[in-house]
């Protein structure tokens, strides 16, 4: 029995079809990206862990790392347009104008 009888397959190709990527439409990421969005909405507190439960069972596992990538993106853009909205001239007026709250009396009594 030489070398040349013996055939090495990685596990990973056992267990799952690799994902080509030529089989892959723009509609999936398309997809991808509504769904996460739709689940961050749900969850604003989610972590990825709870994300690749729920969402990922939806993909194909290689799809686990652009899912994360994903949610990654969707929450910079989040704070992104947060960041901005405070930022605005008119944000920062309405701020300045609010009165600092009173503190309640500390106990006085006459």
């Amino acid at each position: 029995m030489g070398s040349a009888d013996r055939t090495f397959t990685h596990p990973a190709a056992i267990e799952s079809r690799a994902v080509r990527f030529l089989d892959e439409k723009p509609e999936d990421l398309t997809r991808a990206r509504d769904e996460i969005s739709a689940w961050r909405r749900a969850h604003p507190e989610g972590t990825p862990e709870q994300l690749i439960a729920d969402v990922g069972r939806h993909f194909h596992p290689d799809w686990t790392p652009v899912l994360r990538a994903l949610l990654y993106v969707t929450d910079k853009a989040a704070t992104t347009t947060r960041n901005a909205q405070l930022s605005e001239p008119s944000a920062l007026a309405a701020r300045v104008e609010q009165p600092a709250a009173q503190p309640a009396s500390g106990g006085c009594r006459e």
